[in-house]
Formats: C-alpha cells, structure tokens, sequence
C-alpha cells in the first residue's frame, strides 16, 4: 500500500473508531450490522485495510450515519496530518 493510501486509511479508521467509542459500542456490534467479520473490521479502524465504497457504505449505516459525513471527517483528518 502506498503511503497516500496508507495514510488516508489510518485516518479512516480512526474516524470510525471515534465513532464507535463516542456510541458506547463494541466493535462486534458494528461489525455484524455492517455485514462484516469482527477481523475485517479490526483491521479497518487499525488503518491496515482498503475498504471498497460498498462496504464504506455498509459500515456507515452501521453507524448510522451518512457516508459523506466519514469522508469529511477523514478529509479533516488528513489536513490535520499535513496531507
């Protein structure tokens, strides 16, 4: 993985594991919601995975929110980290 690509998933998964903190829920939960395995969705928050746009969508409703919220959440992120 490039490091572009690298760094915009580690701030993806960050973005989504405040989200999961801020809820009070355990990765488990979200996981099933999203149609997922618990593993997948580790590596996902842990920045380590390339999430397709259906499956960002899918974890997104899982959270209850829109997916256009993550992406600029994670684009905040990015700025953040001089990206």
């Amino acid at each position: 993985m490039s490091n572009r690509k690298r760094l915009f998933s580690q701030c993806l998964g960050r973005v989504l594991r405040a989200w999961r903190l801020d809820a009070g829920e355990s990765l488990l939960s979200v996981a099933n919601r999203a149609g997922c395995s618990l593993g997948y969705m580790s590596e996902v928050e842990r920045g380590r995975k390339s999430v397709s746009t259906e499956m960002l969508s899918a974890i997104c409703l899982a959270h209850h929110r829109r997916l256009s919220t993550l992406i600029r959440q994670t684009a905040f992120e990015l700025e953040q980290e001089g990206a």
